[in-house]
């Protein structure tokens, strides 16, 4: 249920949070296909989630205020992150695998976009938070705090961002720490799309560090029909176990990316 007044937007039901509503992000090449928070990995190696969203479109009231002066700024709160869709779940748990059960999660933003017709320049620019209570009650996870940060840029025909996001994977010891960057830029011809967008995330808490890239591009075959190619390529320093301790392998997956997205 969404109500528009004259004093903001208020919401009430199954819908993403103000953090990824408000959010400023990258371009990405494809419709679908990408390595920058992708729900479809392409390379089964990125390891880069850059966008602050950690309930999905778990049931939850928000808050979004007018854009005044360019600047817009909301809230959210989810009582149980627990809605499980096909590319995000985050409940997911088996076994050797636990889980903070994220609850009473509260998200702050805080967006600014501006157009500035004399340069032919369009800004937009935004800060991210969220905050949760874990439910595991599990003595290794606490409460859980992120902060992101992103920037996008279109000048003409070019469209270019940046995307970072910090957290603390819910870890009570401060140990855990989980670092993402995302960029992209690209360029509009026509019916032709054409770009470059690359990803870095760093996990203390699996001891995961990644790279991914893909470069690529795009045709409008028509309003409702678009094919991509791309050469998507990832990095991965894996943890492994070796004997009472952990060693480390480097995965690599690369490849010929062809995407047919059919809209009605």
């Amino acid at each position: 249920v969404s109500l528009l007044t004259p004093w903001g937007e208020g919401v009430l039901g199954a819908d993403a949070g103000v953090a990824t509503r408000l959010d400023a992000r990258p371009p990405t090449v494809m419709r679908r296909a990408s390595v920058l928070s992708t729900g479809l990995d392409p390379t089964g190696l990125s390891i880069t989630r850059a966008r602050n969203d950690v309930t999905g479109a778990s049931a939850k009231v928000s808050y979004l205020s007018p854009r005044w002066l360019g600047i817009r700024a909301g809230a959210s709160y989810t009582p149980e992150a627990n809605l499980r869709t096909a590319d995000f779940d985050p409940e997911a748990d088996g076994p050797g695998r636990v889980t903070a059960d994220l609850e009473n999660v509260w998200e702050g933003a805080v967006s600014f976009a501006r157009q500035f017709a004399e340069q032919d320049l369009r800004v937009r620019a935004a800060v991210t938070y969220s905050t949760a209570d874990s439910g595991a009650g599990l003595a290794a996870f606490g409460d859980y705090e992120a902060w992101g940060a992103g920037l996008e840029l279109e000048h003409g025909a070019w469209t270019g961002g940046v995307r970072w996001l910090g957290s603390n994977n819910a870890w009570a010891a401060g140990s855990g720490d989980y670092e993402a960057w995302e960029a992209g830029i690209v360029h509009q011809m026509g019916e032709w799309r054409i770009g470059v967008e690359a990803g870095w995330a760093s996990d203390d808490l699996t001891v995961t560090e990644g790279m991914s890239w893909l470069a690529g591009v795009g045709w409008d075959v028509n309003e409702n029909v678009n094919l991509g190619v791309a050469w998507a390529s990832a990095d991965a320093d894996l943890p492994v176990a070796a004997g009472p301790g952990l060693s480390h392998i480097n995965a690599r997956n690369e490849g010929l990316l062809v995407e047919l997205s059919v809209r009605n």
